[in-house]
């Protein structure tokens, strides 16, 4: 089993071979102090059971309070997408994870766990990004198995549409596709996407159609 590191900051031009911490990116670019713009888009609890809904107010300075594996695939809905989340203590999925797509979003995983992340199908992640970016942090992930994932397929994001942050991020497993475009953090991103990763891991083996990353 491998471990990848990633810290501080890289840039990479041209693809990244479609295999490895990132996958197939047409010109990795990072700039420093980019910009995320975020649109309100609505009441992140408004379609909750009482009982099921996040403390909190969705802002940078009180962020949704995650805890159930109900709520983490909630992000999912619309009104959430772009709102500020923190994990609070580890959460163990039990069934193949349906990816968080078009997130423009925070996550915080306040240094806990999601465990037994099952991917498969194509844009294969724990998140898709939306096309105003969003930043992952603070997170461990353990892939339990990715059988039966396809291409653009990563544990955390398996598509990035809009610039990404990744920081202090780990992912524990292997993770692989039965075509290009496969990452152990995320799987793809076009040319004009800046993705900034720092202080962040892959403890495991990545591999891609015939090609296989050790």
């Amino acid at each position: 089993m491998a471990r990848k590191i990633y810290r501080g900051r890289r840039r990479v031009a041209g693809f990244a071979g479609g295999i490895g911490l990132i996958g197939l990116v047409a010109g990795l670019m990072v700039i420093p102090g980019a910009s995320i713009a975020r649109a309100a888009i609505g009441d992140c609890n408004a379609e909750l059971a009482a009982e099921n809904r996040f403390s909190g107010a969705g802002t940078p300075e009180e962020p949704y309070v995650v805890t159930t594996p109900l709520q983490l695939a909630h992000i999912g809905t619309t009104a959430c997408l772009d709102k500020n989340f923190l994990q609070y203590g580890d959460i163990e999925l039990t069934e193949t994870w349906t990816p968080i797509s078009d997130f423009v979003g925070t996550y915080d995983g306040g240094e806990n766990a999601i465990t037994n992340l099952l991917l498969s199908g194509g844009a294969a992640g724990l998140f898709n990004v939306g096309s105003a970016g969003a930043t992952v942090k603070n997170l461990t992930v353990q892939v339990s198995s990715t059988e039966g994932a396809t291409q653009d397929v990563g544990a955390i994001v398996g598509r990035a549409s809009g610039p990404l942050v990744i920081t202090n991020v780990h992912v524990f497993g292997n993770v692989s596709g039965s075509e290009d475009g496969v990452g152990g953090l995320v799987g793809i991103s076009p040319l004009s996407v800046t993705i900034n990763v720092t202080n962040s891991s892959v403890n495991g083996d990545v591999s891609a159609g015939k090609h296989s990353l050790e």
